[in-house]
């Protein structure tokens, strides 16, 4: 393919994309019900925290997921959490026509799929033909680096922007200001602050703890003591790493 039929069709690509986001946008979404930082649990294997799990006015669900590391946006992941969404969304004998639409929405600092898009949007199809499976699965990449003229442009822009007079929407333009000059701003940035040190010095307790464990040379009386866990958290995470 020539370089110029490569352009052509990279802005093909991108006008799709445009209209996608324009579609979605014109359905007028009116969020129901929002939370950060939301477990689900898996009594048969591994749970996930979303980021952010969000319930429309149409009972669609939302995952989504502010992600820097290329390595933390893999596809078998949004598949799973997809997976996870799914599997405690009916109740026991409840008709399988009742599960919500979902949405899996991974937020990337950079192109990790590298098609120069703003947003790529992957639903289930016959590979030949393109017929939709219309299963309500949806997987989305928002490409974080984008700052193109479109709404998702703008709001990449914003996210990253640190002055709020630069800001192209008034809702994160009025938080930040918020956040920056207020009282209860500057005492909920503290309060983040805090719970990040905390979250990160249990990483460092857990991932030193791993790499004993994997080690085999201490005993986990030992292991306990020199990563700061106790002797029953270092015992659940040897059961998880058999």
């Amino acid at each position: 393919m020539t370089n110029r039929m490569q352009s052509e069709a990279r802005k093909a690509q991108n006008t799709a994309a445009r209209k996608a986001v324009a579609r979605r946008s014109a359905s007028a979404m009116k969020v129901v019900k929002s939370q950060t930082e939301y477990p689900i649990k898996n009594l048969q294997g591994r749970g996930v925290r979303f980021d952010v799990f969000a319930r429309d006015s149409r009972d669609r669900e939302y995952d989504i997921e502010i992600q820097r590391a290329k390595d933390g946006a893999e596809p078998r992941r949004a598949r799973y959490n997809s997976a996870l969404m799914d599997a405690n969304a009916l109740d026991s004998g409840e008709d399988f026509g009742k599960l919500r639409d979902t949405y899996v929405i991974f937020i990337t600092e950079n192109d990790v799929m590298k098609r120069g898009r703003d947003v790529y949007v992957f639903n289930r199809m016959d590979k030949d033909d393109g017929l939709e499976l219309r299963d309500g699965t949806h997987i989305v990449y928002v490409n974080g680096a984008t700052r193109s003229e479109t709404e998702i442009g703008k709001l990449m822009h914003d996210l990253r922007c640190r002055d709020a007079a630069e800001m192209h929407f008034d809702v994160l333009k009025k938080r930040v200001s918020q956040f920056k000059n207020s009282e209860e701003g500057r005492r909920i940035m503290c309060k983040a602050m805090e719970k990040i040190k905390a979250e990160g010095k249990r990483e460092t307790m857990f991932a030193t703890a791993k790499r004993m464990l994997k080690d085999g040379i201490l005993a986990l009386k030992d292991i306990a003591r020199y990563s700061g866990l106790t002797l029953a958290q270092v015992k659940k995470l040897q059961a998880e790493m058999a």
